[in-house]
């Protein structure tokens, strides 16, 4: 069963091999807490803007204004095929822009309507843990008013740049579980098939459940 739970996020692609010199001369990459917290900041003050500061976003110009955001910080392509895993060399050539489209949409505008009826959260950020040379882990916790949220955010480093690839959420890892559900999706569907059913996802008016299936 493919399904897309309500607070997002999705990890990818393999490292590329520098020539000698440049590896020696290139500099240690920064902590990447500190582009992940300012990102953070950012969608939450699109999500909850001072009335008296900002004029209120429709739900349209909100989700896009999210994901022109998170686009311009990470590459969110990463995450999407890494949970489809082996999947994408299922999926036809000619639908995967489509579908990396469609799930961008999905994941926000699940993120956002997941988020509404709640107040600001805070969050408070642990110190970064690198785990090699090329992987990192950033904890945070997410404070709500009755209740709390562990995500943990796992980067990879790509050209430089430190990139998420993975998020778990209370433990549980969300490219790993879409994975899953990608792996018996793909059981008995085709890439075609899985376009029509975000499409399907991103018109139908209950997005809560209509989220799994």
């Amino acid at each position: 069963m493919l399904g897309f739970g309500r607070i997002f996020s999705w990890g990818v692609l393999g490292l590329s091999f520098l020539p000698a010199a440049f590896l020696i001369a290139a500099p240690d990459p920064p902590d990447p807490s500190a582009r992940l917290e300012r990102s953070v900041q950012i969608v939450l003050d699109m999500l909850y803007p001072e009335p008296a500061n900002q004029t209120e976003l429709s739900t349209i110009e909100l989700e896009k204004a999210i994901l022109t955001e998170l686009s311009a910080d990470y590459n969110l392509d990463i995450i999407i095929r890494r949970s489809l895993g082996r999947n994408w060399n299922k999926t036809n050539p000619e639908h995967r822009l489509r579908i990396f489209e469609l799930i961008k949409q999905l994941v926000v505008r699940a993120y956002v309507d997941g988020m509404r009826g709640q107040s600001r959260p805070s969050v408070q950020f642990e110190t970064t843990v690198f785990l090699s040379d090329k992987r990192s882990e950033v904890a945070t916790q997410v404070d709500f008013d009755e209740f709390q949220v562990s995500l943990n955010y796992r980067f990879g480093l790509i050209e430089g740049k430190w990139e998420i690839f993975d998020l778990v959420i209370e433990g549980i890892s969300i490219v790993l579980n879409y994975r899953n559900q990608f792996d018996a999706f793909f059981n008995n569907n085709d890439s075609l098939a899985l376009i029509q059913k975000l499409e399907s996802l991103l018109t139908d008016e209950n997005l809560g459940k209509a989220l799994h299936f």
